[in-house]
């Protein structure tokens, strides 16, 4: 059957680090700066467009592509739901939570997520669970790649002992490019 459906998504792709503050200071003053600017680094040289994106990503090995790590249909031996269109930087606020008594930096992305035709396959949860499967492609990207994806350990010339924590959330935006695809007959 075919149908009209949205076949692209755009929205941001966010890797925050968060480190506690030992103490209250003026808002000019990141006691953690160096942590959080060498980290950011790593993240940034890591998610660059040309690795992800179009025939230049084939260059880099497989397991230094967030391609690799999207889901797949069949689960198997299947092939990729989505496909990463772009991933354009989009800033890199820093801001302190003086209720939290914590130095935050945020790594963003603006990405653009092809909806590829196995997604019209897949079950429904899996298909659909699009920021899930972006932050979890993420995540292994940097297990693979050894960067850091849920903490850093602290920092004894910085911070004695204190742990920064990393976390990688995906905000879906508006879906675009609406086209005929074809999907599998409903059950009976």
């Amino acid at each position: 059957m075919r149908i009209q459906a949205y076949t692209a998504y755009v929205g941001t792709l966010t890797v925050a680090i968060a480190t506690p503050r030992p103490e209250e200071v003026a808002s000019t003053h990141f006691v953690a700066a160096k942590i959080h600017e060498d980290y950011c680094a790593q993240v940034r040289a890591l998610l660059r467009e040309h690795k992800h994106c179009d025939v230049s990503s084939l260059a880099y090995p497989a397991a230094s592509r967030l391609q690799t790590y999207f889901p797949v249909f069949p689960l198997v031996t299947g092939k990729p739901l989505y496909a990463l269109r772009s991933l354009q930087p989009a800033g890199s606020p820093r801001d302190i939570d003086r209720e939290f008594m914590l130095e935050i930096m945020r790594v963003r992305y603006d990405f653009m997520l092809a909806i590829l035709p196995p997604y019209f396959e897949a079950d429904e949860t899996t298909a659909e669970g699009i920021e899930r499967a972006l932050e979890y492609a993420v995540k292994s990207l940097f297990i693979a790649q050894s960067i850091p994806d849920v903490v850093i350990p602290g920092d004894n010339d910085t911070i004695n002992g204190v742990d920064s924590l990393i976390s990688i959330t995906c905000e879906l935006g508006a879906a675009s490019a609406r086209m005929g695809v074809d999907i599998p007959q409903p059950a009976a």
